[in-house]
């Protein structure tokens, strides 16, 4: 009754109609869709007021009354699987008619771009789309759109049928998990796809939700101040971040003192492990310069010879200098930088390299693994001088901390995508994303748990949630350190305590130099597989093992797991466990060893920790040690037996 009542709330908000306005119904509905299965499913649209509206489905007869605003509704009854159908919807002299609708389990799939990841764009699209024949998958994708206030319907789309063309143009991650659902249930599978690539969890919550958190909610009421459009809005944003880089050089204090000279002394410097992106702690949510500066003795054989400088993809601009030399700059974050050394510019003994970056918005730095970081002869590239490692570091000039991409802004995405979706008839959701949010992850730790209770709210039913933990990503570490993205893989689980919540762990196919892996068919696969369980009451495996407890035993940690399956498995031929790391009461980690040592059980150990206090699993951005399985092949989920916080969360901006 609650849906039905949101519902009408939601069409009384329209603005009052022509005497004679058009029947016409939200753009959710059309051709080829799928609406659930064994629940009453609301159609609704508008007319002329108090005009009679008649539907036909399935060979039952309704009828509704436009109100006095022109807003209709009417709840097709409760069916079995099947189709396809036809729905006919007649007014006074006009009529509405969707043909091929089919009756089964549909799914919004929410988040950003690896949710939003197309079939197309996966090495292997060509695969997929020859095998794509079933046809009782259907894909509707929502268009990219802002709000400043909940909108009443979607850009113009359509339900898109499965086939060869059409499914290059579906979600990945979604296609597979519909894929698996459609061979265990045999029901037709409808998919919303409504996301959108860099975008942060709050853009999908509403004003009312974000209330809650003074920092959002000062934010939305920057967009919602009296006299603001989307179009002023829009200007605002565009001045902001076009302007700050027109004049960069002669912003950035680096320029003017020349920190490009090998005299400078930068011993006082800060370090930073490099390559890695700006999303290390040290230059979290930076957007402007940053100096780069190492010194190194180079073997003698690199003497008299051109070299080859391989930086691989710096994200966004960069000029390098070596010595006093500038040896190369590149604009475009998608280029590979290679730069040619003249002999000439490498001196004996020691040698400055100097590298100035410059990012213009979103994460920043380098995304290339360590060994592709280095120095080569160009006439004998088989030997080389790796670069990765210390670097030291000094912010250059930077802007205020606001969202360089208006769609990061709070509810502007709800607004457009997801309330204009409400009430059509759900049988749960799918969502990627966390990726943006991760320098925050005290803040999502609450939001995106809250963003799951307001779509429930909206839809009025505790409708089943699954979502995809964070990936391994960047560059792997040789040492323990604190980790942006395993802080976030933590507060993602907290959303675990609501009831119906499943989540799929990927911490073993994420890719450390592209943020989107391109195995998007085990994401989909685990969703499913989360999905059976809490939606459908089935008694799966639908998670690798997690953390129950640890308790100090002399100089160990016995671990406790549940969810182990048929049994845990180290996926190592030689049976050793890695990702493991221990700290005593210093809270410094070190690397550990661990054993199996019962059913559920891990002792881990370490020469580095007489006296252990607290013990972590795959605790780092890219966890690619991580090997400790259950038996169905799901990885252990990270956890850390601590409390301890390890990183220092920015979270300011404003649109002034």
């Amino acid at each position: 009754m609650f849906r039905y009542y949101c519902f009408v709330l939601t069409l009384s908000s329209t603005l009052s109609l022509p005497a004679f306005a058009q029947l016409s119904l939200p753009h959710i509905f059309s051709d080829h869709m799928v609406i659930q299965r064994d629940e009453p499913v609301p159609v609704w649209g508008t007319a002329s007021p108090k005009e009679k509206i008649t539907l036909t489905f399935n060979g039952e007869t309704l009828n509704a009354k436009a109100d006095q605003n022109g807003n209709w509704d009417v709840m097709l009854p409760a069916t079995v699987a099947g189709g396809p159908y036809t729905i006919d919807i007649q007014g006074k002299s006009e009529s509405v008619s969707f043909s091929d609708v089919l009756v089964g389990d549909v799914f919004l799939c929410g988040g950003q771009s690896n949710m939003e990841w197309r079939v197309r764009q996966l090495p292997y699209a060509n695969e997929v789309a020859y095998t794509a024949q079933d046809t009782q998958i259907r894909l509707i994708k929502v268009a990219h759109d802002q709000a400043l206030q909940p909108k009443d319907n979607i850009l113009p789309t359509e339900w898109k049928v499965n086939s060869e063309e059409n499914v290059r143009e579906f979600s990945a991650v979604a296609y597979f998990f519909a894929q698996q659902l459609r061979e265990h249930l045999e029901v037709p599978i409808g998919l919303i796809s409504s996301n959108w690539g860099g975008t942060p969890a709050e853009a999908w919550m509403s004003a009312e939700a974000l209330s809650e958190y003074p920092r959002l909610h000062e934010a939305v009421q920057q967009l919602q101040a009296e006299g603001n459009t989307m179009e002023k809005v829009r200007e605002i944003h565009h001045a902001k971040t076009s302007s700050f880089f027109d004049d960069v050089d002669s912003k950035d204090p680096g320029m003017q003192k020349n920190w490009a000279s090998a005299s400078v002394d930068f011993q006082n410097w800060e370090t930073l492990l490099l390559p890695s992106p700006f999303n290390q702690p040290a230059l979290r949510r930076h957007d402007g310069t940053v100096w780069f500066k190492r010194s190194v003795m180079l073997p003698s054989e690199f003497r008299g010879k051109d070299l080859l400088l391989n930086l691989g993809i710096i994200d966004d601009d960069d000029q390098v200098w070596i010595n006093d030399t500038k040896v190369g700059e590149t604009q475009g974050k998608e280029q590979y930088r290679r730069y040619k050394v003249p002999a000439s510019v490498i001196k004996e003994g020691e040698n400055t390299i100097t590298i100035r970056v410059i990012d213009q918005g979103g994460r920043g730095g380098f995304a290339v693994a360590g060994k592709d970081f280095y120095l080569t002869p160009t006439q004998q590239q088989s030997v080389s001088f790796p670069l990765a490692g210390n670097w030291y570091y000094q912010r250059g000039v930077g802007r205020e901390n606001y969202p360089t991409q208006l769609h990061h802004y709070p509810s502007l995405l709800y607004n457009a995508m997801i309330h204009p979706l409400v009430p059509y008839g759900l049988k749960g959701a799918i969502w990627y994303q966390g990726e943006t949010n991760a320098s925050r992850a005290k803040e999502y730790s609450e939001i995106f748990p809250a963003m799951i209770q307001q779509w429930r709210k909206d839809w009025d039913s505790e409708m089943p949630f699954a979502f995809v933990q964070l990936a391994n990503f960047m560059a792997p570490v040789d040492t323990p350190q604190p980790s942006n993205w395993a802080e976030l893989r933590e507060a993602q689980t907290r959303a675990l305590e609501l009831p119906k919540v499943g989540m799929a762990t990927i911490i073993d196919i994420g890719e450390a130099d592209d943020i989107h892996p391109a195995n998007k068919h085990d994401v989909g696969k685990r969703l499913a597989l989360a999905m059976r369980e809490i939606a459908y009451g089935e008694n799966v495996v639908a998670s690798g093992p997690t953390f129950q407890s640890a308790q100090v035993e002399g100089d160990k940690m016995i671990v406790k797991l549940d969810n182990i399956g048929s049994g845990l498995v180290v996926k190592n031929k030689y049976g050793y466990l890695k990702g493991f790391t221990l700290a005593g009461s210093d809270q410094e980690f070190h690397w550990a060893k661990a054993e199996v040592t019962g059913e559920n059980e891990i002792t881990v150990y370490s020469d580095a920790v007489d006296d252990p206090v607290a013990v972590r699993y795959a605790w780092a951005d890219n966890p690619d040690q991580a090997n400790l399985y259950n038996e169905e092949s799901l990885p252990a989920v990270p956890f850390r037996s601590d409390d301890w916080d390890g990183i220092t969360e920015d979270n300011a901006f404003t649109l002034r």
